[in-house]
């Protein structure tokens, strides 16, 4: 965290001053306007949350306060209103056999543990998913073939009767026919005679002639009015009245039915470890900076060469 909140971090470090109107807390600096556009616009930090200064400065200072590690030179320059330092020699002692390393490593563990269990879980049911939709396919597929061949069989049924029932009235109507051609060669020979006797008979002959021909056209036209009379000359029609319900499958089936997805909670249960508690690395007693600032200043002014005998301390909370 800068040390003034009122100086463009970026400008800064570029030997430029420019008032400070934001602050990045993911940058952990201050942006004045020309920074701030390029920040929201950079593809590093244009997901970035800024707040103004004015706000930020708002929050309390237990908010504000951080873990950094910083030399001599910095707690003079930087940090002289931080209170409460650790030297660092001192926090990083035996650190790779403490509790906290052991205990990261062990929560890595664990995540990795879990990560991989969660992997295996969504491969399969990304499976699963796969092996089901290939069941429904053929469940609607058999569907499909049970209801084509049900419909088949209806049809087949329905036509093999259309066809006998017309065979049945054609052989009635052919029977009528094959009577009356007879009856019309009848006629055909009364109407030849009639001429002939006409022509070449005495009068006798004729009279006596048309005494038996005259019974026998009596008997034609009666059998023709008996005929027209009777059922044998009705029109005979054929028609077929499909079935309403399956008329009505067109309209009352939309669909072949609904695919639904449900989702079932995740049964894994992540592993912890149990009782786990929050481990502190060695604690040391703190110093008062008050205290060592006049060392330090001794220190940095007695080796201001490259070999400066520099501790550094950690700011803690």
């Amino acid at each position: 965290m800068a040390s003034n909140w009122s100086v463009c971090g970026v400008c800064d470090y570029r030997h430029i001053t420019e008032p400070s109107i934001v602050w990045c807390s993911e940058c952990n600096e201050e942006l004045c306007e020309e920074c701030k556009d390029h920040h929201s616009i950079s593809k590093g930090s244009r997901n970035h949350d800024t707040v103004s200064i004015t706000e930020y400065q708002k929050l309390p200072t237990e908010v504000l306060q951080h873990d950094c590690p910083c030399c001599k030179k910095c707690i003079v320059e930087s940090h002289t209103d931080c209170k409460d330092l650790t030297d660092l020699d001192d926090i990083t002692r035996h650190i790779k056999s403490s509790n906290a390393f052991a205990e990261i490593q062990q929560t890595l563990s664990e995540v990795a543990a879990n990560v991989k269990r969660l992997r295996t879980h969504r491969e399969e049911n990304l499976a699963s998913l796969g092996k089901k939709s290939r069941e429904i396919e053929k469940e609607v597929q058999e569907t499909r073939a049970k209801i084509n061949q049900h419909l088949d069989k209806l049809q087949d049924d329905i036509l093999k009767e259309l066809k006998r029932r017309e065979e049945e009235e054609s052989n009635k109507i052919r029977r009528i026919l094959k009577a009356l051609m007879d009856k019309e060669h009848e006629i055909t020979e009364h109407q030849t005679n009639i001429s002939n006797i006409k022509q070449y008979a005495s009068e006798l002959q004729t009279f006596l002639a048309l005494k038996h021909i005259e019974k026998d056209v009596l008997v034609d036209e009666q059998y023709i009015t008996s005929m027209i009379k009777s059922d044998s000359a009705n029109q005979i029609n054929v028609s077929c009245h499909i079935n309403p319900s399956l008329q009505g499958v067109l309209s009352a089936i939309e669909k072949f039915g609904d695919v639904v997805v449900t989702a079932d909670p995740c049964n894994i249960q992540i592993q912890k470890q149990k009782d786990k508690q929050a481990q502190m690395i060695v604690p040391v007693p703190p110093f008062n900076t008050d205290s060592k600032i006049p060392t330090l200043l001794q220190s940095f002014e007695a080796k201001l060469n490259l070999s400066l005998d520099v501790r550094c301390c950690l700011i803690v909370e």
